[in-house]
């Protein structure tokens, strides 16, 4: 999310696919946004391919039962195994002082611990029955218009079973109606 990384792979001698993760969805339209007005300060137009988003994913019967499976393995993830001291996350000298304030700021919300039911209203995570999962792609593209959607079924402790049977359910009930976007 830094502005030197946003600047160097939108280059036209790059173009580079620049994909936002574990952020907020409105984090990431900004970041997305602000690669496209750097490609059009380069003189050309971001195609929607050139954008991406990675997000973890789970898909069940109802939005009750996908938050009931999903709490407990996201907020592991979330929380325990991909938490790390600022100094890891952005380490010295990694991005300007300017970058570092803008990053900081963006993800200010994701410092701490953050429930399921946080992660979900944030854009952090999307879960649900399908038709909600559907919904929430659906609204998430028109507003960002990325090419690249890495879905994460697997996510902290999420057992064998669970990961099969979500990976099934989006592949089956989401994906066909994300593929025509």
């Amino acid at each position: 999310g830094s502005k030197e990384t946003i600047d160097w792979a939108s280059h036209p001698e790059r173009r580079y696919t620049y994909l936002q993760t574990f952020s907020p969805s409105k984090v990431v339209a900004r970041y997305l946004k602000m690669y496209r007005d750097t490609c059009e300060g380069y003189g050309y137009q971001a195609k929607d391919s050139q954008l991406g988003w990675a997000v973890p994913v789970y898909v069940a019967a109802t939005d009750e039962s996908a938050r009931r499976e999903a709490k407990e393995h996201f907020e592991n993830f979330r929380n325990v195994f991909v938490r790390m001291p600022l100094e890891m996350l952005l380490p010295p000298g990694y991005t300007s002082r300017e970058s570092m304030k803008n990053v900081m700021k963006a993800k200010a919300q994701m410092f701490g611990d953050v429930t399921l039911e946080q992660a979900v209203e944030l854009g952090l995570f999307v879960c649900g029955s399908p038709q909600t999962v559907r919904e929430a792609f659906e609204r998430y593209w028109s507003e960002m218009r990325f090419g690249n959607l890495l879905v994460m079924c697997q996510f902290g402790t999420l057992p064998a079973n669970l990961t099969r049977r979500n990976l099934e359910r989006f592949a089956k009930d989401v994906l066909p109606a994300l593929k025509k976007l």
